[in-house]
């Protein structure tokens, strides 16, 4: 049986080159933090990320935070709930400084059907997204919080990782509840999962980097916190 490939939460460096729409277009400066726009917040904006990260979540009626993605280098965002309801389904807050490219909803819509090579990426971009929400209904209905946290790990590695001699370092920083956030867990279920993790010297920290000393043994505990 074919193994089944590790979906992402983390969209980055997608195929695509926005050079040609720069003069359609307002290039933003974002602070880490900085709201882009709220849930259920009017569409009259879309972005589009050149630079930084941005965390897609959404909030219940209890203001308890749920991170369903985190959009990269080229990725759209402020489209899910364009065609369907004319408003942001997620809010949008940029975990590092961004630039990003902002777009009329009508302009944008506009160049969907004026640029042929743009409908395809665009598509690519609402199936990637598609992918991760159902890929994470999956994991919050049949895995633990231990599992979560270490799909977590594995993902960053497998998308900002660097080989060095000691193992992988994930080359992007993050705090404990930044990963509480994205694994739909508790910042104490984290602090407890890394502790384990370093007292089996699978997980370093290296001037604010973490490092995995091996995929293949988080991958093998994983077969045992589901």
């Amino acid at each position: 049986m074919q193994k089944k490939s590790n979906v992402s939460m983390w969209m980055e460096n997608l195929p695509f080159d926005w050079s040609a729409f720069y003069s359609q277009a307002k290039i933003l400066t974002l602070e880490k933090h900085q709201t882009l726009f709220d849930q259920e917040e009017e569409i009259n904006q879309l972005y589009v990320v050149i630079e930084g990260r941005i965390r897609l979540s959404i909030t219940n009626k209890l203001g308890e935070e749920k991170a369903i993605m985190i959009i990269g280098k080229n990725g759209i965002v402020g489209d899910l709930g364009l065609y369907a309801t004319n408003t942001y389904l997620t809010s949008a807050i940029p975990v590092t400084a961004c630039k990003a490219l902002s777009f009329p909803t009508a302009t944008f819509q506009q160049l969907l059907k004026e640029y042929p090579p743009l409908l395809p990426f665009y598509l690519l971009n609402l199936d990637k997204k598609f992918q991760i929400m159902t890929s994470q209904i999956v994991e919050l209905s049949y895995q633990s919080a231990r599992f979560r946290v270490l799909q977590l790990l594995i993902q960053l590695a497998e998308t900002y990782g660097v080989e060095e001699e000691n193992g992988i370092r994930i080359s992007i920083r993050f705090t404990q509840q930044e990963m509480a956030n994205v694994a739909g867990a508790s910042r104490v279920t984290v602090a407890q999962v890394f502790q384990l993790l370093r007292e089996e010297k699978i997980l370093f920290k290296e001037n604010g980097y973490i490092l995995l000393s091996s995929l293949d043994i988080l991958e093998r505990l994983q077969e045992k916190w589901k």
